[in-house]
């Protein structure tokens, strides 16, 4: 059994993201930011659309946060444009890559801390 210790664990910031080795977990904190108009154009048709219903500035700045991030991020690891990257919604409403081929594989969480 693996056993960690988060307690230690130091935030860093770094502009450079990549695949190490298999079996490699990364663990990314993301600020929430209001909307930015000049990133919305990253995010796919469906994402601006979801992000107009937001009514609540704060659940929506969560959300657009989190979807640029993870644009930014995806685009980093497989070296693709963030505006390709195609992110779909299980049934189950979790995110995932649509044309991933399962070599990276993601959870996203939100949290007021």
């Amino acid at each position: 059994m693996m056993t960690t210790h988060l307690e230690n664990c130091e935030w860093k910031c770094t502009p450079d993201v990549h695949f190490g080795t298999e079996n490699e977990i990364h663990i990314w904190r993301i600020p929430v930011k209001p909307v930015q108009e000049t990133e919305l154009k990253v995010l796919s048709s469906d994402e601006r659309k979801r992000l107009a219903e937001f009514r609540n500035t704060l659940s929506k700045n969560i959300y657009f946060s989190s979807r640029i991030m993870m644009r930014k991020l995806f685009s980093s690891y497989l070296d693709l444009p963030a505006s390709d990257i195609e992110i779909a919604i299980h049934s189950q409403g979790k995110p995932y890559l649509k044309m991933n081929d399962n070599s990276l594989e993601f959870n996203l969480t939100h949290s007021d801390t």
